[in-house]
């Protein structure tokens, strides 16, 4: 569509070439093939999941050099894009494994792209091998440290275990938060969304990537006129209307249980509406907004 046609008009000249097709090959049979008998945990449209893709693949192909950029290599980070894109949403649960029937329905519709082992999930596409590399070959080994009460030791709380899944899911924010994308975890208490979350912004360093962060945990009370001041906190005034994070660094904002605000009564939340009002202005004119 037009979203695509005009994204692809600031894209280097193999994109150009190549990712028309994908789209084509890809968009509307993976829209079918989830139509029916998948649940989502969140519901996400059509034209989100396309600009997920798009948004994913601005980072993924970032360091793939121009001569690097083959059909091959174009349409193995598409598909990568797309299986999270349109497989990412789906509940995967104790009572139901959404995501192994995507995986499934994925080979039998499109081939084998990703090896037998596993899921499609627990890929990624590794340009320079030209080939999928297990999840599991990117944890970290564990170091051991002092846990307990004690001053000098972690609170288990706050104790931190890479795994296949938090390794992957941190790859993605990455991609997404590094380009100033929205990213938004969703999932039922406990899964360590915010701990995660948390874990990555501490890695951040303010001055070599020019990030910096502020976490806003929502209530029950939070309504539009909080959430603004609790905005508009940690940034400067810089001239008129315009507010921005220290010169040259950017603000990254991570909201946590943004599901709590007070429902009124025609089933809204005026924080999450005035979320919603500053996400479509956008960038253009919140230049320093993330």
């Amino acid at each position: 569509g037009p979203m695509v046609e005009s994204w692809l008009q600031h894209r280097e000249d193999a994109e150009k070439t190549h990712l028309p097709a994908l789209f084509k090959k890809y968009i509307d049979a993976l829209a079918e093939m989830t139509r029916k008998g998948y649940k989502e945990v969140v519901p996400c449209k059509l034209l989100n999941k396309v600009s997920t893709i798009m948004f994913l693949l601005e980072g993924l192909l970032e360091p793939v050099s121009s001569d690097e950029k083959t059909g091959e290599v174009l349409e193995m980070y598409f598909i990568y894009a797309a299986v999270w894109a349109f497989g990412g949403p789906q509940v995967s649960d104790k009572q139901t494994d959404f995501r192994a029937k995507f995986s499934e329905d994925f080979n039998a519709t499109f081939g084998q792209k990703y090896p037998k082992e596993g899921t499609v999930f627990d890929y990624y596409y590794d340009h320079k091998l030209g080939q999928h590399q297990d999840w599991s070959t990117k944890i970290s080994d564990y170091v051991s440290i002092p846990i307990g009460p004690e001053a000098n030791a972690t609170p288990f709380s706050a104790v931190s275990v890479s795994t296949c899944d938090s390794v992957r899911q941190t790859y993605l924010m990455d991609l997404l938060v590094r380009r100033h994308r929205y990213a938004m975890f969703v999932g039922t208490a406990g899964t360590g969304k915010t701990l995660l979350i948390k874990e990555y912004l501490r890695s951040l360093d303010k001055d070599a990537d020019g990030l910096l962060s502020n976490i806003i945990t929502m209530s029950y009370f939070t309504d539009s006129m909080k959430l603004q001041g609790e905005i508009e906190l940690p940034i400067d005034k810089r001239a008129g209307y315009m507010y921005g994070p220290p010169a040259s660094k950017h603000l990254i904002y991570f909201i946590d249980d943004m599901n709590l605000p007070f429902i009124e009564t025609y089933g809204t939340q005026n924080a999450i509406a005035l979320l919603t009002q500053l996400f479509e202005i956008g960038r253009a004119s919140c230049r320093e907004r993330v």
